[in-house]
């Protein structure tokens, strides 16, 4: 059955990668709506009702990052269907957004860090898609109190070992107090950039989406990544983390993320880089990206699988 439209890999693991890569290619058309030729129109409306009658959401915030092209490319490409069609679109929508709200997450620290910034940003995005203003502006609190915890420099209220106490997971929040306004919970605890990324990417999105409200906060994750990146202190990923699922993980399948066989690779932050890039301009149309930032996002290896990013900062939509 030809579910996806010109989707390429029918495997199942593969659907989410998909997903990203059809929702933005959706995304990407915004700025020739207005002179879309008629296969173009015909593949956005076939892909966005192909993918939103047949999937069942189950509001796991890491399995569903990928919607995020998606949910984008329905509230602006809206007149492309008709009636029948944005029923169906709003059916979906409407599981996406219950089955998120409702989503169980497995644990404290699991609240705290990137799964939470992910789901924040897959709920603001729907409620975006919907166009329900009211629901968007009431979840901005609950966005806001995720910051204090997700960046916690300062905030007392996240849990540390007192000073010769070894950390227990089911304890304490962090290994270590932040050193840094910009550091993350999931840099802290899994003394990964990687994983620091991976949390500051969905931040992006809801800063993007919410004009200055987060510009401080991304200033500082900025300023740690750079100073990360540039540092002349030699750092391996994952070498103390708390989270066993790492150590499992990596020596099951992916050995060269442990020490003493890898660092960070400056260019996997190449979307983080670009949607910063695009963030700030949005702010002020006289921002100039930093030249040494932009080299390592185009010299990145997933510059075929980011040029969406490349697309959106040289345009300058959402």
């Amino acid at each position: 059955m030809k579910i996806f439209g010109w989707l390429r890999k029918p495997k199942v693991k593969a659907l989410g990668y998909d997903a990203a890569g059809a929702g933005r290619r959706l995304y990407s058309w915004v700025p020739t709506t207005d002179s879309l030729n008629t296969a173009a129109r015909d593949k956005i409306r076939r892909v966005l009702l192909d993918w939103t009658s047949l999937n069942i959401p189950d509001g796991n915030p890491i399995n569903e990052t990928h919607f995020e092209g998606f949910l984008k490319a329905i509230r602006l490409h809206r007149d492309l269907f008709n009636s029948s069609e944005n029923a169906i679109l709003n059916a979906w929508l409407t599981k996406v957004r219950n089955a998120a709200e409702g989503f169980t997450f497995p644990g404290r620290a699991t609240r705290y860090g990137n799964w939470y910034t992910h789901h924040l940003k897959k709920l603001l995005l729907c409620y975006y898609a919907q166009e329900d203003t009211a629901a968007f502006n009431a979840l901005l609190p609950t966005i806001d109190t995720h910051a204090l915890v997700n960046f916690p420099y300062g905030n007392a209220a996240v849990i540390v070992p007192a000073v010769g106490v070894s950390f227990n997971q089911s304890l304490h929040d962090i290994p270590r107090a932040a050193t840094h306004a910009g550091e993350s919970i999931d840099y802290i605890r899994r003394d990964s950039l990687h994983y620091h990324v991976y949390d500051v990417e969905p931040w992006l999105e809801i800063a993007i989406l919410t004009g200055n409200r987060y510009e401080t906060l991304m200033d500082n994750a900025w300023a740690f990544l750079k100073d990360k990146l540039f540092s002349f202190t030699k750092h391996y990923e994952f070498a103390a983390s708390t989270e066993p699922f790492d150590g499992e993980r990596w020596l099951a399948g992916r050995p060269e993320y442990l020490a003493p066989n890898a660092m960070f690779i400056p260019g996997h932050a190449s979307r983080v880089i670009l949607a910063y890039s695009h963030f700030k301009r949005l702010l002020n149309a006289s921002y100039q990206p930093e030249s040494r930032m932009i080299t390592i996002a185009s010299r990145s290896e997933r510059l075929t699988t980011d040029w969406y990013y490349w697309f959106r900062l040289f345009l300058g939509y959402y």
